[in-house]
């Protein structure tokens, strides 16, 4: 199995939570897990968010980089709610 697939199914497996950076390490592999997230958009179409926020920690403050995979049939819903909502 691919590194990329290894993210893919990571990603699956936890719709909608904020995954640490650190986390997709382990299947991404240590230097290239940001490429993998970028592929997985490219080749399997995910939708895939970033948000960084800043976190203090006993050295001091760190930025930490989360990402978050929302499946399309979760944003699909979401628009049809929100066409309902200004158009009803």
């Amino acid at each position: 199995m691919t590194r990329t697939a290894r993210v893919y199914d990571y990603f699956r497996a936890r719709p909608g939570v904020w995954l640490d950076g650190q986390a997709l390490a382990e299947p991404g592999g240590r230097y290239a897990w940001r490429t993998r997230v970028s592929e997985c958009r490219r080749a399997y179409g995910m939708v895939i968010d970033n948000r960084q926020r800043s976190v203090q920690t006993p050295a001091g403050r760190i930025t930490v980089s989360e990402y978050r995979y929302t499946p399309r049939t979760l944003l699909d819903c979401f628009e049809e709610n929100h066409d309902d909502h200004n158009h009803g």
